[in-house]
This record gives C-alpha cells, sequence and structure tokens, in this order.
C-alpha cells in the first residue's frame, strides 16, 4: 500500500457547480481509474508478526493500518535524492516529476518540483475532549469558546 500510494495513487479533483455545491470532488471517483501495485510491480515482501501484546490498546490489540505506511513516502522521497540529487515534494513520485527536477537543475535552479508553499486554510478552534482516565466525559471541556471562534470566522467572512 506505501510503494502504491508513492508512485502510484494520484488524487485529481475538480469542481462541482457553484449550482450543485462548489465543493471539491475527486475528478475520477471510480475504482476502475485508482491504480495500485500488483504482484509483478512489487518486490518481495516478507511479514513478521510479533505477538506482544500492547497494555493501552483495547484488548492488547497495536495499531498496524495506516500508520507503518507513513515512513514509506519519505524514505522513497530520499532514496530519490540520494541517486540523482533531485527533491520531490509531493506524490505521486513519477519520472516526468523527477525528470522536471533533473531539467530545472541543469538551468541551475534547486532541482525541487512541488507546491511552493502550504495553503492557508482558516483552521477552527481545536475541540478539546479529556479522555475518561482525566476525568472526561466525552464531552469537550472548551466547546462554548469553539463555536465563538467559528462564529467570529463566519462574520469575517472566513469560511470553517
Amino acid at each position: 500500500m506505501g510503494l502504491g500510494e508513492v508512485v502510484m495513487e494520484d488524487q485529481a479533483f475538480r469542481r462541482l457547480p457553484a449550482r450543485l455545491s462548489n465543493a471539491a470532488v475527486h475528478k475520477q471517483p471510480s475504482m476502475l481509474e485508482y491504480k495500485s501495485p500488483t504482484t509483478l510491480e512489487m518486490p518481495g515482501v516478507v511479514t513478521y508478526l510479533v505477538e506482544e501484546p500492547e497494555p493501552m490498546g483495547p484488548f492488547g490489540a497495536k495499531e498496524v493500518g495506516q500508520g507503518p505506511l507513513l515512513p514509506i513516502m519519505p524514505a522513497v522521497a530520499n532514496a530519490i535524492y540520494d541517486a540523482v540529487q533531485v527533491r520531490v515534494d509531493e506524490i505521486p513520485i513519477t519520472p516526468d516529476k523527477i525528470l522536471k527536477a533533473l531539467d530545472e537543475k541543469a538551468k541551475g535552479g534547486p532541482g525541487r518540483v512541488g507546491p511552493k508553499s502550504f495553503p492557508k486554510i482558516a483552521w477552527p478552534t481545536a475541540l478539546k475532549v479529556p479522555p475518561p482516565w482525566e476525568g472526561g466525559t466525552g464531552h469537550a471541556t472548551n466547546d462554548g469558546e469553539a463555536r465563538k471562534s467559528k462564529g467570529a470566522k463566519k462574520a469575517e467572512g472566513v469560511r470553517s
């Protein structure tokens, strides 16, 4: 999954017409266009199971889903940098992006491809929900503060 995400899985978005909602949706929301590696594209994989219960997990369970995938993307990006001395700062890392970075570097540029900055997003105030072992009841302790913050942003014309 991690290798597929870093080299194959492209998420293209489009805007719905304003009369429908103006929301950003997947350009091709069908699984027929979704690429993931098959056994022909994958190297051999060896799985090691470590059967040691996690004291903080429910019934001793450990997280084995998305978390272990996170280091794969920067590892591949760093392997490419080690090999050809260019950076690709977005996924999927494709041959055309690497060639573009190499071309830019040959022209005296930094040899880096990807977004120039992080998009500006008006983040709402985060809710603070203490867990039961800290006396929490499952309700936010700052709900009124978060609602005020959201209301102030709407008054300023900022969407949250």
